[in-house]
């Protein structure tokens, strides 16, 4: 099950990661992630 858990965390990272470069690339803005 921590196996599972991990998984779930680091996808949960990927795609805020990804969400939030998206935003920055897409409104220009380098604060969205900061805040």
């Amino acid at each position: 099950m921590v196996n599972l858990s991990l998984e779930i965390l680091f996808w949960l990272i990927l795609l805020i990661y990804i969400g939030a470069r998206f935003t920055q690339t897409k409104k220009g803005y380098k604060t969205t992630i900061l805040k």
